[in-house]
This record gives structure tokens, C-alpha cells and sequence, in this order.
């Protein structure tokens, strides 16, 4: 930047010629940003834990909390689930999910807006892979001084929300056009959600809901919104530089937001039980026929979760993903995406073995039995330095501290 003297006929210009013109009055400050953190301080509780407790226990709302500082920044993170399990009723249910989701998306454009600018950020998502969700997760991050604000200000926008036709029409067109482009994705994606489809129950595919949305109308999106927050359980998580009355007082204001019902019991979500030595094959062509390439996802069962077992399925995926990188996308060049991965799910473990390749899939999973049983030997014959080496380096990662806030209150 540089510095100079306003000369007399510049401040003639900006002094007069505006005010002549009309200008001035067309010229306005922007409004107001309620969400500026106006405390930046880092708090200190009477006493801390080191593992989250429940705060709050209604028919309706059980918040979680959990105090940090270690980052030495004035941040917090909330995570919330609006469970319903109507959503789970039908293909027809998902869709309804996705618009009601499109739409309160657009009517919360202004607000996000603003939180980003006073550097608070708000994710919505009806998605999760890792736990059971019947429903929206809303995620809250940033500066903790205004974060409350801003969740109760999403919960009343989502509660008087007017569905016009056309954010009804923007919401539709968004998500058709985001099912139709979910058939380009690459073939190994397509092979995880094959696998999904054999194994999840219930589970509806991308190809489902996108029929179920081309049919759906305002009316119903309207009808959907009113079933979906009437019964609700709420789940909440609130994590980082705020104290457990503060996390309490935020998750009781919830209900006075939210006008619902209990929920009885949230259904179980469960995963296909395979029998021990039992071989199940899914074939199907990938949605883009214009993809050269084939995939395989292979899914090992192992069982029941239990800290042993992961502790021992993460050791072996760590060395088996090395092992398979080099077999067989170094060596044997059978192609670019090769993973070996811990599969929990729904309370069950197990592993997976993804090759992409411009190979057959036949010839791609000769290949792999090939690897298993050659990796069996790798395995039995390993050095114990070498073993202790891979022990080691889950150790050191199992004890990295999380980074941010934000990913303490994801792992959490």
C-alpha cells in the first residue's frame, strides 16, 4: 500500500460531486454482525474430565460435554442429530429428507453468511457413516462467544420455515442433479455402495431416492417437514472451550425452540451376518459405461466390536495396506487405487481390500486370493523387530492428539 496527500480537487470530488449526484444516499454501511465473538477467553472449569458426561437427559434431548483447551484458542465445536425414524421408512422418506435438507440449506444462506464472516461455520448433513443417524446432523464450529447464537437462531429459521416454490423448485433441480452425477463417481466408489447394498439394513440406493425425488411435490416436502420435527430425539455433543453450565443451558434451549414428541425407542440398524467360511459375490455394471475401468471391495467379516479386536484389526490393516500397496500396485501394477481398511460398522468389524483396475474383474480378484495367501506367509515369517516396528507406529498414532477441536469433536 502507499500513503499520499488527498489533493483539492479530489476532495471536491468525494465532498461534493456524490451529494449533487444522489450517490450518498444510494451508499449504505453493511448491517450489523451479531455473530463477532465479542469474549475471546479462554475459560477455566472448577475441575475437568477427561471423557465427555451427559449434561442433559430428557424424553427428547441428551447432550454430551466435554471441556478442552489444549489448542489455547476460544473455539468450540457442537455436533447435534435430529433423529426421526421415519426416514428410514421408505426410499420415498430419503427423498423427502434430501429436499427438506436442500431447502432449509437456502434459507439459512444469509445467516451462514454472516457466522463466516464473524468466523463461526454451520454444516448440515443427513449423512453419516461412522454412527446411526435418522435424520440432519448439524455441526457448529468456531469462536465459542457466539456459537449458542447461532444454533438457536438454525433451529428457529428451521421451525418457521416457509417452503416457497421456488426454493421447492432450486431444492428439487439441486438434488437430481446431484443423484444423476452420483453415477459418474469413480467405479471403486460404486463398488463401496455395492457393498452396502448387500449388507445394510435398511438401505436405499442413490438410484431409489433419485426416482422418489423426481416424483415428490411442494405439498409434500411441507407434509414431511411438520411429521419430521413433531417426533424427535436429539442428540448433542458440545466440545471445547466452554464450561458444562454453559453446555447444559445450550442443549435445554433446544425444547424451547422445538415443540416435539419423544421417541419410543430408535430402531437398530443392522449388517448381514456372515457365516464362517461362506463366499458371497455381488456383480453389477458401473453406472458410467463409459468407465474403463473395474473395481472389486472385499469385505472380511470378523465379528463383534470390542477394543481387542480393533486394536488387532487396526495392526493388521496397517500392515496389510503397505503390503498390498507394493504387491499389487508397485509390482503387478494391476492399478492406481489398491487399499486395505479397518470396516466397522453398525457394531461390527471387519476389513476390506479396494482395487480399481483397468484389468477384468476377474483377473483383479485372482489377484487378490493370490495376495491373501501369500500375505499369510509374509505375516508368519515377519521378524520380530519388524513386527514391533508396526506396533510401535499404531502406538504413536493411537496417542497423536487430535489437531483441532473440531476433530476431537468428529472422533468423539
Amino acid at each position: 500500500y502507499y500513503v499520499r496527500s488527498i489533493d483539492d480537487e479530489f476532495r471536491h470530488q468525494i465532498e461534493y460531486e456524490p451529494a449533487r449526484s444522489g450517490a450518498v444516499d444510494k451508499m449504505s454501511l453493511p448491517p450489523v454482525n451479531k455473530y463477532i465473538a465479542d469474549n475471546c477467553d479462554i475459560v477455566q472449569p472448577d475441575q475437568t474430565v477427561s471423557t465427555p458426561e451427559k449434561v442433559l437427559h430428557s424424553d427428547t434431548v441428551q447432550g454430551w460435554h466435554l471441556f478442552d483447551n489444549s489448542t489455547k484458542c476460544p473455539r468450540t465445536s457442537v455436533f447435534m442429530q435430529l433423529n426421526n425414524p421415519v426416514v428410514e421408512d421408505s426410499a420415498e422418506n430419503q427423498g423427502l429428507l434430501r429436499l427438506f435438507l436442500e431447502v432449509l440449506d437456502l434459507a439459512l444462506n444469509e445467516n451462514r453468511y454472516m457466522a463466516s464472516e464473524g468466523g463461526l461455520h454451520l454444516e448440515i448433513t443427513n449423512y453419516s457413516f461412522n454412527s446411526p443417524l435418522f435424520g440432519l446432523r448439524l455441526l457448529f464450529h468456531g469462536y465459542s462467544s457466539k456459537i449458542g447464537m447461532l444454533l438457536q437462531d438454525t433451529l428457529q429459521i428451521m421451525t418457521d420455515l416457509v417452503i416457497t416454490q421456488e426454493a421447492f423448485d432450486m431444492a428439487k433441480e439441486q438434488a437430481i442433479t446431484d443423484y444423476h452425477n452420483r453415477r459418474f463417481q469413480q467405479p471403486y466408489i460404486h463398488a463401496l455402495l455395492a457393498s452396502h447394498k448387500v449388507l445394510d439394513t435398511p438401505h436405499w440406493t442413490n438410484d431409489q431416492r433419485l426416482e422418489a425425488v423426481e416424483k415428490l411435490s411442494i405439498d409434500d416436502v411441507k407434509a414431511f417437514k411438520e411429521v419430521f420435527l413433531k417426533n424427535l430425539m436429539i442428540e448433542g455433543i458440545a466440545v471445547g472451550n466452554i464450561l458444562r453450565d454453559e453446555a447444559s443451558t445450550l442443549f435445554k434451549s433446544i425444547e424451547d425452540h422445538i415443540k416435539m414428541d419423544p421417541i419410543v425407542k430408535l430402531p437398530e440398524l443392522s449388517i448381514a451376518s456372515l457365516d464362517k467360511g461362506t463366499a458371497v459375490r455381488h456383480w453389477q455394471i458401473c453406472p458410467d459405461k463409459d468407465h474403463v475401468d473395474s473395481a472389486i471391495s472385499v469385505y472380511l467379516q470378523v465379528g463383534t466390536k470390542d477394543h481387542k479386536v480393533d486394536a488387532i484389526m487396526d495392526l493388521l490393516c496397517q500392515i496389510m495396506d503397505k503390503e498390498a500397496y507394493t504387491q499389487l500396485r508397485t509390482k503387478e501394477q494391476l492399478g492406481y487405487i489398491v487399499a486395505c481398511e479397518v470396516h466397522s460398522r453398525w457394531e461390527v468389524t471387519g476389513m476390506r481390500l479396494i482395487v480399481q483396475s483397468t484389468r477384468s474383474p476377474a483377473d483383479i480378484e485372482n489377484r487378490i486370493d493370490k495376495f491373501l495367501e501369500s500375505f499369510r506367509s509374509h505375516l508368519e515369517e515377519m521378524e520380530d523387530e519388524i513386527f514391533s516396528e508396526h506396533v510401535n507406529s499404531l502406538i504413536n498414532k493411537k496417542l497423536e492428539p487430535d489437531q483441532t477441536i473440531d476433530l476431537m469433536a468428529h472422533r468423539l
